[in-house]
């Protein structure tokens, strides 16, 4: 009661994003909730706000700073296990014969979850990569997360590959709408396990077309609440713990 919330979207800018930081420091906002675009490049906004001490909670990704005050997200590592032991439990539906073939397409780099995603990813997949049950044959990070890059991406691992993929272990929803979308092009989709995470409505649908094989549902109002519940602990000065 009595606070009030100012809200801006950079819309994946990171210049706009830090241009909204100071108009809300200078406005007397006195706490910062913030999801980085680039969890490297948002460490300036983190040291101007100390500079005026005003604690940054960073959202969702972690905000590469020493100086950050918290960080709210889900176990992102657990996240990624849970997309490669569905690979590891449900590979031989796709694997008639042979070494199983694997395209990974990850998250971007800048973003700390796409790293956390792809260790879980391997903390699964690694063993059968190592006994020879699988073949990682394509790996990339993917800028900004970006849809059409994956697709590009995808093509090239088909490309490469002589279209002999029986997996893509894909980062999120996103993405894998547009890898299916690059297997559809050479009549592969359904023919290969698609990997996801969020699930989005277009996610669910494309798996109950068939399309793609699983994804991964985050709570994001549990992730919210405890966001809200640890501005107002800190507005009250009460404990954080």
């Amino acid at each position: 009661a009595g606070s009030t919330v100012d809200v801006t979207n950079a819309q994946g800018s990171d210049d706009a994003q830090k241009t909204q930081a100071e108009a809300d420091m200078t406005k007397g906002d006195c706490i910062l909730v913030m999801a980085p675009h680039d969890g490297i490049k948002a460490a300036a906004i983190v040291a101007e706000a100390k500079a005026n001490h005003i604690p940054v909670i960073s959202y969702d990704r972690l905000t590469q700073s020493k100086d950050l005050a918290f960080y709210v997200s889900f176990d992102n590592v657990a996240v990624g296990a849970l997309q490669g032991q569905y690979i590891a439990d449900h590979y031989k539906d796709f694997v008639k014969s042979g070494v199983g073939n694997v395209a990974m397409i990850n998250g971007s780099q800048t973003d700390n979850n796409a790293i956390l995603f792809s260790q879980g990813a391997h903390s699964k997949l690694d063993a059968l990569y190592s006994s020879g049950v699988l073949k990682n044959v394509y790996e990339q990070f993917t800028p900004d997360w970006d849809n059409p890059t994956a697709q590009t991406e995808m093509n090239a691992a088909l490309t490469a590959n002589a279209n002999n993929i029986q997996i893509a272990y894909v980062a999120n929803d996103g993405m894998a709408g547009t890898v299916i979308a690059a297997l559809k092009q050479q009549h592969l989709n359904g023919k290969v396990l698609v990997t996801g995470q969020d699930a989005t409505v277009a996610g669910l649908q494309n798996i109950l077309l068939g399309d793609q094989t699983m994804t991964v549902f985050k709570d994001i109002s549990l992730e919210a609440q405890a966001t809200a519940n640890l501005v107002a602990a800190i507005s009250n000065g009460t404990s954080t713990a």
